[in-house]
């Protein structure tokens, strides 16, 4: 697993020795006929079993190199603090230079000592513990020190001995030789006989060995353990296994394999050949142990996939004494990340000190505290981006003072806006107080200097309110920095024979590897956690440029693959509240540890909450490498594109090998057959499932209120149960009609109290000496709730009218009659009764009055693109306030660092998970593709195999699956579920290796047009956000009950609404107007031409065309507003000269490094999408009239794909030429899709063939 990716294809010398076996398992049938090596290989292969212990005999340690151990130089004293004998102050510097201080050379002397004794100690001991093993002294010198036993003591093929069967120090033997024959001495350790090991006392038993061996995955593969059988036939044999084997917390390396196996179809039966251990485990160069792990990689390539190893330490063993006098020994290894589980973070202790200044030890509650406390220390300047963005401060960013050279834009009283420096603005202001009466009118009051300070913001910055927003809780780092602490100053180090020493697990710091599943528009709701840096999308939400400005680190990655949009997020980008880390470390688990695990798991927990829990990251080990790395269990959408883009090799279509499962498949150029010993399809449905799957066998419907069961609608597109039509809810709980009802009800309640008491309850007679002539102010009675901008007041009542008119005599006094005078949130009324009133509003407010907004009625929890209106600042598009104003949030009044509001941050997590459940069942509506909410789902396939290495935790597993439904199958376009690794497992005893591969699955999750998607849930179409989509127009299906008028095609033309959703469709690609477009496309607003964008298999038939150039997988060159050559009259830049179009691709096509400004693109949008609508209807290719969005739609059809009616075209022109035009709509959505690259836009086209469509004539 390259960093945290999940669903990487099988390395590439395992789908090599996949293929390889099965060719060789298919031969005999048909012509083709095995050879002998293939027999030898099939009928002639046994397993065997290596397992080398890591311990050593002691050996004494060298005391430091000193002439006299009582007088110590500079030189000697330095050498030993590298070697880590002596701290760095052991030396202090006098004005004489430096010297060994006396407190030094007694520690020295004292240093030298221990280890004297400390050598004779373990000396002694290791003699000792030969000698109670039965050694005779000469035995004891031979095996006496270091690894000379382990040497003569490993079990293959019982107790195998490494190197020559000579003991000189000399040996450089690379073979374990093994024993034979029986000894007749009184020795209890022979050197080289089978039986009689351990004496005679007993007869002459067989030497011990291994009998079997398990390697087991546990926790979804983060901890791999092997359990391995070993028999020791007396007490001698049973001691000396314990010596060197049942060692807690001592390394062992178990090794194990095929003895024949072929490298190559129809290749020779070759022999395994030397592995680690005879080759490197006894060597004199001390490997560490990611080299020692990297080593097992490199032999599982070698020897292509028949061999592996495990490097792991003994953490558990047990034995029984057996009446026949023998010793059954289980002994149990783990990797070596199960460390995370024990290692403690938050132990107290003496520790470095993190302040520049003082290299003191202090003591702290542990060293990420001090860290932290260390560095809001050492921030005397209230800084607000260190570390290369690695470090922010949020309030500090917020009032960052502004450089004088910093350009600003100034409006005018008479709307003209002015930019430049201060120095600037304050001289272009004084000309124009000057010149302009207007102005001076305006602004001759004004101090000039005092606006440019508030341009400036250094009071108040950006934000204005910041409550809850203080010095703890402003500073943040990113994840991976934390992870870098971690790493580097807190896991123990490793080193062997005094060379470099190394943590004693990896960290995965990678940050473009280790990504996450990232949502549009998503954003930290709970920076008391975490905080990201924004891409929002939304229309009319301005995101402050404090908050996404350089320096800080981009969370989200944008990318194209063709038409749809690549989305993901950079996990290690993540940026962390110093408060949070510190709150969790301070949650101790019983005995007041923490282990690692623990605290990087709640780091994880807490970010997926803030984000809007719709991720579920979690830490892992990746044992192959011993190294900490986190997964996302939600699948990022266009997973298989992310790892084109980001890993150096992907095996094409044609490299990858599924395996066969059972019979003979001779489509291939080669017939495969299988090696799978057995399979299994297991399905465990829990309660949350079920409910899933109930939702998605239900006709047509794909989620309810609170469960998301569009993974499942999938497996279950074009079936309905008859039994389950409708999916009901129990008995007691509304239907979702009923719901919707209900809620409709409650809001037209709630409405009206408002109403009524904004109306008053007043129903006595009201005297006043006002005469009805005289103006009404505020001494007037006045009835009800009047805040804001609503206001009421009586209605002057005529002599002998109680009717409200304004007939009869004149009164003195004014009679309350119930009628009334007034603005209520934006609707006015004179001289109204209380029921004329309220029906007059609800009418103006579904009509004229619908696009006007009153602050009460706003619901944030609702909306998701007002909360972030709210949150950042900027703009409800089409909507006023009561008082007729544009309905703006100006950033001084935004709510996004107001941190003391949690009511508010809980509204914006709620509005963003319903926006993205919209979303999401948009997505599966127009694309039939599933949410990818669901994680990972417990549909396992498991596989048993002849035993094969290299298969790894996370990797995506391809089967021929032809004894699975179609809807399960994985390796199909339209597959339903992807099947992922999550155990390897090995079993080996008499004489057979065999692997056990486990899966769970994931929904496949392509990519989508990200903008396409958001059309129709908040912003493009100019449709409701929350409007509930109707989940009963699936792909097959549409609801047509419009009115809209049909005119002939020449009365009708492009109008403002398809100009701006091609603009918005095509994209203008400069730096100002399309920020997700990066690279040498843009300057300014200046855009350049760029390659048409083609799917991966697109460029690839391209490239295999015979008659191929370079640089036609670039073709046609692209420009403004999808422009492919230049209009008639329409001007561009090509190497430094101005040119002028001519109209036709042929005479002015648009070619590489051509640019354009914003004026030329939008001529040239009109002049192209003019002559194309032309052409359009041209040669009566319409006969028959439509309604103005039908036109639209074709409009946009002929944009893109050329204004003729090409043979795929065909179907679609006509089914509406002969009056069908709803299947026509419905025909729409799959024409010309180019593969499925363009489902999306003919979705979108689709969407506005049907907006307001009458439907087929009677």
């Amino acid at each position: 697993m390259t960093g945290n990716l999940i669903g990487e294809e099988f390395d590439q010398y395992v789908f090599d020795q996949i293929r390889v076996r099965q060719a060789t398992n298919a031969k005999g049938f048909g012509d083709v006929k095995m050879s002998s090596n293939d027999i030898q290989v099939i009928n002639n292969k046994s397993s065997f079993l290596k397992l080398a212990s890591g311990v050593d005999i002691f050996q004494t340690i060298p005391e430091p190199n000193v002439q006299d151990p009582n007088n110590p130089t500079v030189r000697e004293v330095n050498e030993a603090i590298k070697q880590g004998i002596l701290d760095e102050n052991a030396l202090y510097i006098s004005s004489g230079g430096v010297v060994v201080p006396k407190s030094a050379k007694r520690k020295f002397k004292s240093i030298i000592n221990q280890i004297r004794i400390n050598n004779s100690f373990q000396t002694q001991e290791g003699i000792t513990k030969l000698r109670q093993l039965g050694f005779n002294e000469p035995e004891i010198k031979l095996y006496g020190k270091g690894s000379k036993l382990a040497k003569k003591s490993i079990l293959f093929g019982g107790l195998g001995t490494y190197g020559r069967n000579d003991l000189s120090s000399s040996s450089t033997g690379n073979s374990i030789i093994p024993r034979s024959g029986i000894s007749f001495s009184n020795s209890v350790f022979n050197q080289t006989k089978a039986y009689g090991l351990g004496g005679g006392q007993f007869g002459k038993q067989p030497m011990p060995g291994i009998t079997s061996a398990k390697i087991n995955c546990i926790n979804r593969g983060s901890i791999r353990t092997a359990t391995i059988q070993i028999k020791a036939y007396n007490t001698f044999q049973f001691q000396l296994i314990e010596l060197l084997y049942l060692r807690l917390g001592f390394t062992m390396m178990l090794e194990w394999g095929h003895n024949k196996f072929q490298a190559y179809e129809n290749g020779k039966a070759e022999a395994m050949g030397p592995t680690i251990i005879e080759e490197t485990w006894f060597g004199t160069y001390q490997y560490t142990q990611l080299q020692m792990l990297q080593l097992i990689e490199q032999k599982r390539q070698f020897f292509c996939g028949n061999y592996d190893g495990f490097f792991g330490r003994v953490t558990n063993f047990n034995w029984s004494f057996s009446p026949d006098g023998t010793y059954d020994i289980t002994l149990k290894l783990t990797t070596l990340g199960d460390i995370i589980e024990s290692l403690q973070i938050n132990l107290p202790t003496q520790i470095k000190n993190f302040s520049p200044t003082s290299k003191t030890p202090v003591n702290a509650p542990n060293l990420l505290t001090l860290w932290l406390d260390d560095f809001i220390k050492g921030d005397t300047l209230n800084g607000a981006i260190w570390g290369s963005g690695k470090y922010i401060n949020l309030k500090s960013i917020n009032f960052k003072r502004r450089l004088e050279s910093e350009i600003y834009s100034f409006k005018l009283p008479d709307g003209e806006v002015i930019t430049g420096n201060t120095n600037n603005l304050r001289a272009m202001l004084r000309l124009k107080v000057t010149a302009s009466n207007i102005i001076r009118e305006s602004i001759n009051q004004l101090n000039i200097d005092d606006e440019l300070k508030k341009l400036k913001a250094v009071t108040f910055g950006n934000f204005s309110i910041l409550d809850g927003l203080n010095k703890e809780n402003s500073y943040f780092v990113t994840f991976g920095e934390l992870l870098e602490k971690i790493y580097n100053n807190i896991l123990p180090r490793v080193s062997n024979n005094g060379g470099d020493s190394m943590p004693i697990m990896g960290m995965g710091l990678d940050e473009d590897l280790n990504i996450i599943s990232a949502q549009p528009n998503q954003m930290s709701f709970d920076l008391n956690v975490c905080y990201i840096k924004p891409y929002l999308n939304a229309v009319g939400v301005d995101v402050p440029s404090i908050l996404t400005q350089n320096g800080i680190k981009n969370f989200f990655v944008l990318d194209k693959d063709g038409d749809n949009d690549i989305f993901y997020g950079k996990l290690l980008n993540v940026y962390l509240n110093f408060d949070f880390i510190k709150k969790q470390l301070d949650k101790s688990e019983t005995g007041g540890s923490l282990s690692l695990y623990k605290f990087l798991n709640g780091i994880c927990q807490g970010i997926n909450r803030a984000l809007g829990s719709v991720n579920k990251i979690e830490p892992v080990i990746n044992t192959e490498e011993n190294k900490i790395v986190f997964i996302d269990q939600n699948p990022i959408r266009g997973n298989k594109s992310v790892l084109k883009k980001l890993l150096d090799f992907v095996p094409s279509p044609v490299e990858i090998t599924p395996i066969e499962v059972f019979g003979i498949n001779t489509e291939g150029k080669t017939p495969q057959s299988n090696f799978v010993k057995n399979f299994s399809f297991d399905t465990k449905i829990g309660p949350q499932l079920a409910s899933m799957m109930a939702i998605g066998a239900t006709a047509g419907t794909s989620t309810s209120k609170s469960i998301d069961g569009t993974i499942f609608s999938k497996m279950n597109s074009g079936l309905q149960d008859r039994f389950q039509k409708t999916l009901l809810p129990a008995p007691g709980f509304l239907s979702q009609e009923e719901q919707q009802k209900a809620a409709e009800e409650a809001i037209t309640e709630d409405l009206r109290a408002e109403f009524d008491d904004y109306w008053g309850d007043l129903t006595t007679t009201a005297d006043g000496k006002t005469n009805y002539n005289t103006k009404f102010n505020s001494t007037n009675k006045k009835t009800g709730n009047a805040s804001g901008n609503n206001s009421i007041e009586w209605a002057p009542q005529f002599k002998g009218n109680n009717t409200g008119g304004n007939y009869g005599g004149k009164s003195r006094f004014l009679t309350f009659y119930n009628f009334k005078t007034g603005t209520y949130k934006g609707f006015s009324f004179i001289n109204q009764s209380r029921g004329t009133t309220w029906g007059d509003y609800k009418r103006w407010k579904a009509t004229t009055g619908k696009d006007i907004i009153a602050i009460e009625d706003i619901n944030l929890s609702s909306s998701y693109q007002t909360w972030l209106t709210y949150a950042m600042g900027g703009s409800i598009v089409g909507k006023k306030r009561t008082d007729g104003s544009d309905f703006n949030i100006p950033v001084r009044d935004a709510l996004y660092l107001n941190l003391s509001n949690k009511n508010f941050f809980k509204q914006g997590k709620a509005a963003f998970r319903e926006y993205i459940k919209v979303r999401d069942e948009k997505i599966f509506r127009l694309t039939n593709q599933p949410s990818n909410q669901g994680g990972f789902l417990p549909i396992e396939l498991s596989l048993t195999l002849d035993g094969i290495s290299g298969v790894k935790i996370y990797q995506k597993i391809n089967v021929n699956q032809k004894f699975l439904p179609v809807g399960y199958q994985t390796n199909a376009e339209t597959g339903t579920l992807d099947f992922i690794i999550k155990k390897v497992d090995h079993e080996l005893k008499d004489n057979s290796w065999v692997t056990n591969l486990s899966t769970i699955s994931i929904p496949p999750s392509p990519p989508s047009n990200t903008r396409l998607m958001d059309d129709g849930v908040f912003s493009y179409l100019q449709i409701d956000e929350n409007a509930q989509t109707n989940a009963t127009n699936n792909v097959t299906e549409r609801t047509v009950t419009g009115t809209a008028q049909r005119f002939p095609v020449d009365q009708l033309s492009p109008d403002a609404f398809i100009k701006e959703h091609l603009k918005n469709s095509e994209g203008y690609y400069s730096e100002s107007a399309n920020s997700s477009r990066r690279g040498n496309y843009q300057e300014g607003d200046m855009a350049y031409a760029y390659p048409d964008p083609k799917s991966s298999q697109k460029l690839a038939e391209i490239k295999a065309d015979p008659n191929y150039k370079t640089g036609d997988e670039s073709l046609p060159w692209t420009i403004g507003y999808g422009q492919t050559y230049y209009a008639q009259g329409q001007k561009y830049e090509r190497n430094g000269v101005m040119l002028i179009g001519k109209g036709t691709e042929s005479s002015s096509p648009v070619k590489e490094f051509d640019k354009i400004d914003t004026e030329s693109a939008d001529i040239g949008f009109e002049l192209v999408l003019n002559k194309i609508v032309k052409t359009m209807v041209a040669r009566n290719r319409i006969k028959v009239p439509l309604t103005q969005n039908e036109y639209n739609a074709l409009a946009s059809l002929s944009y893109n794909s050329g204004p003729g009616v090409a043979d795929y075209k065909k179907d679609f022109y006509n089914l509406f030429n002969s009056g069908k035009y709803v299947e026509a709509g419905l025909r729409l959505q799959t024409t010309g899709t180019n593969n499925g690259l363009l489902t999306s836009r003919r979705m979108g086209e689709a969407d506005i063939w049907f907006m307001d469509n009458p439907g087929n004539p009677s």
